[in-house]
């Protein structure tokens, strides 16, 4: 189980660097964007990527996890490749007539969306964006399924280098506002297409299974059905915050989601690379679901130190790097961040129906997922304003995970340490409520204080969660006899 678990941890480690380089862009950018976008224009970004989002999952047909799952059922290589080609021809065909047939719509939507035509040339932005992320996600299965991480993070690294630069020369130098950001986004989008798909069409050469093609598609229609439900879900709040209260809501809100998705990018999604692979090569062993009850538990301890973290310091992040008007943003972070943090254990939950092959249950629970979200939204927007909109994003979360897991459950049981894992989020949330106390001080003194708060976090977890102290041991340990080994092998020959 240990050396399962170092794979895991390993391999995660490396797409969490890779993941930082990919995000970091968004926060080194954040005071040049809040100097020359106003929160208006910061609200128009956020329904543009809104709106893209729900079209992707329209036409990727969920194309890009089925090439994971599918790459495993097979022991040849050769067939393993075909996966690979015969799902990246099909999501480039797919993906290039979505945005052709909304090409055409471009001032029906810029007006539907923004009550004027002239964001037509930035959805068609979005659109090139598109077709060339998605067909780059099936690269990036493959290179996940080859547990290739280190190619990941070279490529960020590229990836970062361009778009700051780009988006400095665009938004500071020439002015162009909305689309100097989307002009420099899809520089970094293309040069990362042209390295995955170039490497990936190099390793699996250019053979195409139209026999794989229908099996495929009866386990990824419902699995892309649920990403439509799932993502219609997700961006909606940003659609009613909008027409129940205005643009610059909109901002605020994006801008306070951006930080509780910081943790999506450090933790959970790192996580997912490297679990969602892991999870099918230990399918057959004995111990499997010891294994995943632990990943669970340690997932959730690693999740809420980061996200304590972010709802700490986002205030003073916000207050150097803002202008006034985005400031208040901070309010909305923590609510939100335990809304990601229980979507990242839904994840884990999901083993048992992937295991089983049994998509449509997710399919249905998103669904219900939908209706929970749209009408909490309208119940709670007009009453609570932005804060509405949090509370709805974290119900519909725990909703989501309850429900998955009692699925699961029945299908493959994992015998998950609910009692421990609650108690930890406790923790966490008490330390929050604690640091309320410290109020408008200065930097000095705030960061400080809160510096230690998030030790007290770390400490507490450790001297009452046994699982945690095990897990300081084992590295421990581990660190040790690397040591040894390093010394005794550059241990001078006698």
């Amino acid at each position: 189980m240990l050396d399962d678990l170092k794979r895991l941890f390993r391999h995660g480690s490396i797409y969490l660097l890779g993941n930082i380089l990919n995000r970091v862009g968004a926060f080194l950018l954040l005071p040049l964007y809040t100097t020359y976008l106003s929160v208006a224009e910061y609200g128009v970004l956020e329904m543009l990527y809104s709106t893209v989002a729900i079209i992707s999952v329209v036409f990727a047909a969920g194309m890009s996890h089925t090439t994971l799952r599918f790459y495993f059922e097979f022991e040849e290589q050769r067939d393993r490749n075909a996966v690979i080609t015969t799902n990246l021809a099909a999501i480039l065909v797919l993906s290039v007539l979505g945005a052709l047939i909304l090409h055409t719509a471009r001032f029906g939507l810029s007006e539907m969306l923004f009550d004027t035509p002239s964001y037509a040339s930035a959805v068609d932005l979005c659109l090139l964006i598109m077709v060339l992320e998605l067909s780059t996600e099936v690269g990036f299965a493959y290179l996940r399924a080859r547990e290739q991480s280190q190619f990941y993070v070279m490529l960020s690294l590229s990836r970062l280098v361009l778009q700051v630069g780009l988006s400095i020369y665009f938004v500071s130098g020439l002015r162009l506002g909305i689309q100097g950001v989307l002009s420099a986004n899809l520089a970094s989008v293309a040069l990362g297409w042209l390295a995955v798909t170039g490497y990936t069409l190099f390793r699996c050469g250019l053979s195409v299974h139209l026999d794989k093609i229908p099996a495929m598609l009866r386990y990824s229609v419902p699995v892309a059905m649920t990403a439509i439900v799932g993502t219609v879900t997700f961006n909606s709040d940003r659609f009613l915050v909008k027409e129940m209260m205005s643009l610059e809501a909109v901002g605020l809100y994006g801008l306070a989601l951006k930080f509780a998705l910081l943790l999506t990018f450090l933790v959970a999604e790192p996580f997912y690379r490297a679990y969602g692979p892991f999870r099918f090569s230990i399918i057959h062993q004995d111990n499997a679901r010891d294994i995943q009850a632990l990943v669970a538990h340690y997932l959730l301890v690693g999740a809420m130190f980061v996200g304590l973290g972010i709802s700490l310091f986002t205030p003073e992040v916000l207050e150097l790097a803002s202008s006034a008007a985005y400031v208040t943003a901070y309010q909305y972070t923590p609510i939100l961040l335990l809304g990601v943090i229980v979507s990242a254990m839904s994840y884990c939950f999901e083993t048992g129906i992937l295991y089983k092959k049994k998509t449509k249950y997710i399919f249905y629970i998103s669904s219900l997922d939908f209706v929970v979200k749209i009408g909490l939204n309208l119940a709670l927007i007009p009453v609570l304003g932005v804060y509405g909109a949090a509370i709805t994003y974290l119900v519909t979360s725990l909703c989501h995970a309850v429900l998955i897991d009692r699925i699961s459950q029945r299908l493959y049981p994992v015998t998950y340490y609910y009692l421990d894992m609650a108690k930890i989020v406790s923790i966490g949330i008490v330390i929050y409520l604690l640091s309320l106390g410290i109020g408008q001080q200065h930097l000095y003194v705030s960061i400080p204080a809160k510096l230690a708060l998030t030790g007290m976090y770390v400490l507490v977890v450790y001297l009452i969660d046994q699982k945690t102290r095990d897990a300081f041991s084992k590295a421990g340990s581990y660190l040790k006899l690397s040591r040894l080994g390093t010394g005794k092998d550059n241990a001078p020959q006698v």
